[in-house]
């Protein structure tokens, strides 16, 4: 008889224990994972036994490989084009909801958000943003405001000065997602005059103004030469 060791073990469990590589659920059957473990154990030939190894390794292989990230992070792109064409009640409302299942620090849901279809309003939000066009062209754009009291209630000043922040962070990046998700395009833009876009909106007192992101169907098409840092650039494995 031959002895396995716990590399063999694991390798077997690994595979059979969540899906094959045709994507059949094998599912954790002790009675298959036996068979396996004692035909590879009690296999008189030490060639056979690691060709099944070998075999169940590649299985594994070509598996991992299908666990990437969602289409949906490199689909989305900031799109500064949009065509003349109105979005569905029911495709905004999805966006808001995405919004407002954002994380959120103690779930204090410290954010507002305005919706302007307005044109005239849109153009006063074009020039707080520097004379960015497209901020008037889309059909629809979305404030994301933060209310840092809200979250110093609970954290103090770290709260005021960054937890607001991350919070409608997050609220925001849902709704690029989301957009994505629904065909539509979207941009998140920062570079704005703070108390021009407060005046415009007539925003009371306490809520800031974060991400002005406008959405509607693309006139553009998602940009091919993209590239992002490599992982050894960006990631430290502390281990």
């Amino acid at each position: 008889m031959m002895k396995q060791d716990a590399s063999d073990v694991y390798w077997i469990d690994r595979v059979y224990g969540v899906y094959s590589v045709y994507g059949e659920y094998i599912g954790s059957s002790d009675s298959m994972t036996q068979r396996l473990h004692d035909s590879t154990t009690l296999c008189p030939c030490p060639l056979f036994r690691r060709c099944v190894l070998r075999h169940i390794r590649a299985i594994w292989a070509v598996y991992n490989t299908s666990m990437q990230p969602s289409p949906v992070f490199w689909q989305r792109f900031s799109c500064r084009s949009f065509q003349d064409k109105p979005i569905p009640p029911e495709c905004l409302d999805a966006l808001l909801e995405a919004a407002r299942w954002a994380p959120s620090a103690g779930n204090l849901q410290p954010w507002k958000f305005y919706i302007l279809r307005n044109a005239n309003l849109k153009k006063e939000l074009a020039q707080a943003g520097f004379g960015q066009g497209f901020l008037f062209d889309a059909p629809v754009v979305i404030v994301v405001c933060a209310l840092p009291e809200q979250s110093a209630k609970n954290y103090g000043e770290r709260g005021r000065t960054l937890y607001c922040l991350q919070d409608t962070a997050a609220a925001a990046e849902n709704i690029l997602l989301q957009a994505t998700m629904l065909g539509l395009g979207s941009a998140w833009v920062g570079a704005f005059r703070e108390t021009a876009v407060v005046r415009a909106l007539s925003l009371p007192e306490g809520e800031k103004p974060v991400a002005l992101i406008p959405v509607g169907y693309p006139a553009e098409p998602m940009p091919q030469d993209r590239v992002r840092l490599p992982m050894e650039k960006i990631v430290t494995r502390m281990e």
